[in-house]
């Protein structure tokens, strides 16, 4: 736990620095891990609604780390809100939950009903494939040139 803590310290440090210096009103949580780390520490379960106010705080979450690091994944399964399929990661989920608000100062997180992949979804139907395109081509005009591969001609006499 000490080595994962650390591990998640030193890779969040400087995007948490950011956030503390812009100092966020809203902060929101978007994974399904998330939502279960939510329900887990006393948020509202899924049946009753995505609109439903769920809160996800620095404490609780804290406090649900030692629940989860003292049982076996199989064990968390059964706890509240943990999927089978997700308890394994539900500990390192916490962890970098956790730390991330300890990081940031915030006290707690908003949790969202969607992710990555229902925003991409919203964001096509909104305005159409042309802003995907836009995307990719954004990032072909920033990659760094591809490497032209080595060829060694050889001869057998």
């Amino acid at each position: 736990m000490r080595a994962l803590r650390r591990r998640v310290r030193h890779q969040l440090r400087d995007v948490a620095a950011r956030i503390r210096w812009e100092g966020p009103r809203t902060a929101v949580a978007t994974s399904r891990t998330f939502q279960q780390l939510g329900r887990l520490c006393g948020a509202a379960p899924g049946r009753h609604g995505p609109f439903v106010e769920r809160e996800l705080s620095c404490a609780d979450l804290g406090e649900a780390i030692g629940r989860l690091a003292a049982l076996p994944a199989a064990e968390r399964a059964r706890l509240p809100g943990i999927s089978a399929p997700r308890a394994a990661q539900s500990l390192a989920g916490a962890v970098v939950g956790h730390t991330a608000m300890k990081l940031t100062g915030l006290p707690s997180v908003t949790i969202c009903p969607w992710a990555i992949r229902e925003g991409v979804l919203l964001r096509h139907i909104e305005d159409g494939p042309s802003w995907w395109a836009e995307i990719t081509r954004r990032r072909e005009e920033t990659a760094p040139p591809a490497p032209v591969p080595l060829r060694i001609a050889t001869t057998t006499s």
